[in-house]
């Protein structure tokens, strides 16, 4: 049995006892098929982490006394410190998703009164332009160089509900966004998969027509993301009040997605997963600090998640956090896994890109299992284990060799002899107590 690290080595470790266990049949059926992948989301810190060039801040005012107070006071990250961490995000806990936040201290102001023609001038791109390049290009070309593709949403979020007057109104909102898409594409090569018109907010929601008629015609294969609520039912709140006041722009969303902070439960995932199927797009949970794998499980068989996140990438303190999944500590010279780092890594690590759930039962309400068919072709199973140690037989699992993995709350991951699997066979294992074990048979190359 062997520890896997961070970084990717191994460890030698004592093995653990099992212990008395019962016995539980799961059975899989890979011909009734649900949602694909896109995978696992964090978002871009909105206080840039900066290695070289440290941008110029907003000037005071621009945004909230509050945050005001961290923005130009951190130090810089060591680039080889960051770069590192990024390697860990991508190729250790299997990354694929960003979300880029944007705000109304963008603009300096309006920049004109004519929002159909832009003043470059009255933007301010500096804060933005640190995020893309110190995160999300050398992200992007991490996931490539994984063989995936960065999927980016970005999201009029940061104080929204500052946003001035002017903004509100849906020609200045739809240029400042046509303004923030054209300079991503035109400096960056950047071309985002989704669009927030307004984090946990109405913020945007009237410019949706308008905005996605501009990305149709510009050719953009930008579509929106929303409701993007604070919890399910003020998501489908916001949903309700689409159809009765903007019917015509739900031929722009791209992906319903929502957060999970209170009110709401399976009957609201149900019913943005059945809207979602109306639209023929796909769902994702975009934002819950502290959510861990038993709410994972939730949204991937409730909901038909496609993509899912806690907050942020990255975050610095001296412990541990809860609502990303690395710190780097405040003398930074180092950086370590968050709360639930270990666990939400058995699945996203191993459930790649483009890989499409499948049915797997249980008989026992203690294990919570999930199974994907890969890309190529190969079948993952996750089972995430809320009680004792069970003896498992495993149904219908194609032949086959498969690498097994299980990790607990305070990590670190441990591998586990491989299973091999002859055709018609039912396949053995003891899942320990307490854990999120994984069965796979493509195990990542990288």
């Amino acid at each position: 049995m062997r520890a896997l690290g961070v970084a990717g080595f191994l460890v030698p470790l004592v093995a653990l006892g099992c212990g008395a266990a019962q016995q539980v049949e799961l059975a899989l059926d890979t011909s009734q098929r649900y949602q694909k992948m896109e995978g696992l989301g964090a978002t871009v810190p909105w206080t840039p982490i900066w290695t070289r060039k440290k941008p110029l801040f907003p000037p005071k005012g621009f945004i909230a006394p509050r945050h005001a107070k961290l923005t130009g006071h951190q130090q810089p990250v060591p680039p080889a410190l960051l770069s590192k961490l990024l390697d860990d995000a991508v190729f250790d806990l299997g990354l694929s998703r960003l979300r880029l936040e944007v705000g109304p201290y963008m603009e300096k102001g309006n920049d004109n009164a004519d929002p159909r023609l832009t003043d470059p001038n009255g933007f301010y791109f500096s804060w933005l332009d640190c995020c893309v390049e110190e995160i999300v290009l050398p992200v992007k070309q991490r996931i490539e160089r994984r063989g995936d593709r960065l999927v980016l949403t970005v999201s009029y979020a940061i104080e929204n509900w500052e946003t001035p007057k002017w903004l509100q109104q849906p020609e200045e909102y739809a240029e400042f966004a046509r303004t923030v898409l054209l300079h991503l594409r035109d400096k960056y090569g950047l071309v985002p998969d989704y669009w927030v018109l307004g984090n946990e907010s109405r913020m945007g929601h009237s410019a949706m027509v308008l905005l996605g008629q501009w990305l149709r015609e510009n050719g953009f294969a930008t579509r929106f993301a929303f409701p993007e609520g604070v919890n399910l039912k003020v998501s489908l709140q916001y949903v309700d009040e689409l159809k009765r006041k903007f019917p015509q722009a739900a031929a722009y969303i791209g992906q319903v997605t929502y957060h999970t902070y209170g009110a709401g439960g399976n009957a609201e995932r149900h019913a943005l997963r059945d809207w979602a199927r109306e639209l023929g797009v796909s769902t994702a949970m975009t934002e819950k600090i502290g959510a861990g794998v038993d709410q994972l499980y939730l949204d991937l068989t409730e909901a038909n998640i496609s993509g899912w996140q806690r907050y942020s990438l990255v975050g610095f303190s001296d412990k541990p956090l809860k609502g990303t999944y690395f710190y780097i500590t405040p003398d930074r010279r180092s950086y370590h896994p968050s709360l639930g780092y270990w666990e939400l890594r058995q699945y996203f690590r191993y459930v790649r890109q483009g890989a499409v759930r499948v049915s797997v039962t249980s008989t026992s309400d203690a294990l919570k299992p999930v199974a994907f068919v890969l890309p190529r072709g190969k079948v993952v199973v996750v089972v995430l284990n809320k009680g004792g140690a069970q003896q498992v037989q495993l149904a219908n699992l194609p032949a086959g060799t498969y690498a097994v993995s299980y990790a607990r709350a305070q990590g670190p991951a441990q591998e586990l002899a491989p299973l091999r699997v002859a055709r018609g066979q039912r396949a053995a294992v003891s899942v320990p107590a307490r854990c999120v074990l994984t069965l796979t048979g493509d195990p990542p190359r990288y």
